[in-house]
């Protein structure tokens, strides 16, 4: 529940809900953050040269870290980005059980593959392709899931024998260091996962300055962008891989379009974390025949939500995270019912909330449809059929995740081939597999996270092609 201020070197993290001072840390300066690249620069040597089962040990201790600090972490969670308590605590338990899977894939990902290995009378033959790590991985990571999508690059970094320097956003800052915590803890090389404190201005200057190999950075577009014009303006060649916007859609078929089962999922998909996820739903496409009462199912769901103090179990809507995002969200939908939107649940802002809404009668010539809300709102749009629904769904620069509704699993996989999105769910949505790939297009990024997949953007390849003579 915050908004955030940096002062006198001090970035200042203040409770969205009470006003209260929740944390005051000090940023480091270019000199302190160049001695932090040294130590992870010198110290990476000694991660590669851990056995990866050294390596698998030594994460699998860290996630025991986790688990012992989960409740004090989840509420210094819930204090710095307004989350729910129990959407924190969720979101340690989902991330241990996340790394947990993305750590058992590691050793069929990393190890050598061998293509070629045989012997012909004089001759022995030897092909083979080994992953090497790229060495200091900079890691920037968003306020509205810190953990989750910090671990994604931090584990799977380490694991493939990097070092990691962790930056989180300016009113996250405090949350990157359970994982130097941990990595500690857990007997890792010393600055082997360091958590960084410092301003956007250092960072542009450190990526500048190429004082890394590789930057993952998730979060905005704008953020995404300005990363990518540091890394191209940097004295050296590197990496990198972004994570950026979404404004997923769902399409709802009506043969299951008024199940109220179908209506709930949707709309936790779309306001869990108060809508502020790269991957919840924001647009519904809902064929005629079932628009009217799937409308109502929604409806009943949204008016249930509770806004109050993040840190009571009975919150199931805190604060949205930035006074920025509250305008964000409200000009959107102000924007919306000007052009003719129905606003049926909510609409407005109450102080640092902005209610879970419903709005329908909406075209795709709004911004709420074309841009990301990233905040509690359903957009509805009634379709005529699947034709219109995929081509509404496609009418985006974004292309993380779309969702289809249906028991007509032929149907879905006709559909699903039509949709530009890296990842389509099948009666599901805003979940993530460790075991699958989370990649987007367009103006969500490139690069890619989980699976096994996910190592290959953090290692260099060697190529060995051998031929001996048999003595």
């Amino acid at each position: 529940f915050t908004k955030s201020e940096k002062m006198a070197n001090i970035a200042k993290v203040v409770s969205r809900f009470t006003g209260e001072l929740v944390s005051a840390t000090p940023l480091l300066g270019r000199g302190e953050v160049h001695s932090m690249f040294q130590l992870s620069r010198s110290v990476q040597p000694a991660v590669a040269s851990l056995t990866l089962a050294d390596r698998i040990t030594i994460c699998n201790d860290a996630l025991s870290y986790f688990r012992d600090e989960k409740e004090a972490i989840a509420r210094s969670v819930t204090q710095h980005v307004s989350k729910p308590i129990q959407q924190s605590l969720n979101e340690v338990d989902g991330m241990i059980e996340r790394m947990e899977g993305l750590i058992g894939l590691a050793e069929r990902a990393l190890s050598p593959e061998v293509v070629l290995c045989e012997e012909g009378g004089a001759l022995f033959r030897q092909k083979e392709i080994r992953k090497e790590p790229k060495g200091v991985v900079l890691c920037l990571a968003p306020w509205n899931y810190p953990l989750l999508t910090a671990s994604n690059t931090v584990f799977a970094a380490f694991l493939a024998g990097n070092s990691v320097v962790l930056k989180s956003s300016p009113i996250s800052l405090p949350l990157a260091f359970p994982f130097q915590a941990a990595f500690e803890k857990a007997g890792a090389p010393h600055g082997a996962v360091q958590a960084l404190a410092t301003s956007h201005e250092v960072i542009d200057s450190v990526i500048r300055n190429g004082w890394m190999d590789h930057v993952h950075f998730t979060g905005s577009n704008v953020g995404g962008k300005s990363v990518l014009q540091s890394v191209a303006a940097s004295s050296k060649w590197m990496g990198i891989g972004t994570e950026l916007g979404g404004n997923d859609a769902a399409i709802v078929l009506s043969d299951v379009g008024a199940d109220c089962t179908v209506a709930s999922s949707v709309v936790d998909g779309g306001m869990y974390n108060g809508g502020q996820s790269c991957c919840a739903v924001e647009r519904v496409f809902v064929e005629e025949a079932v628009h009217d009462r799937f409308v109502e199912n929604a409806a009943a769901v949204v008016s249930q939500y509770v806004m109050g103090d993040p840190l009571s179990v009975s919150t199931t809507m805190g604060p949205l995270a930035t006074e920025k995002q509250v305008n964000v969200v409200q000009r959107q939908v102000d924007e919306a019912v000007a052009m003719g939107a129905k606003v049926v649940v909510g609409g407005k802002r109450d102080g640092p909330f902005f209610e879970p809404t419903l709005l329908t009668n909406v075209t795709s010539e709004m911004e709420i449809m074309q841009e990301e809300t990233f905040g509690p709102v359903l957009a509805i749009e009634k379709v005529k059929g699947c034709e219109q629904a995929i081509r509404h769904a496609n009418d985006s620069k974004f292309g993380l995740t779309a969702s289809i509704w249906t028991q007509d699993s032929s149907l879905a996989d006709i559909i699903a081939k039509q949709l530009n999105v890296g990842t389509v769910y099948f009666n599901r949505c805003d979940v993530l597999d460790p075991l699958l790939p989370w990649s987007g297009r367009g103006e969500t990024g490139v690069g890619v996270g989980l699976s096994k997949y996910s190592f290959l953007p953090l290692v260099h390849f060697k190529a060995i092609n051998g031929l001996f003579k048999r003595e």
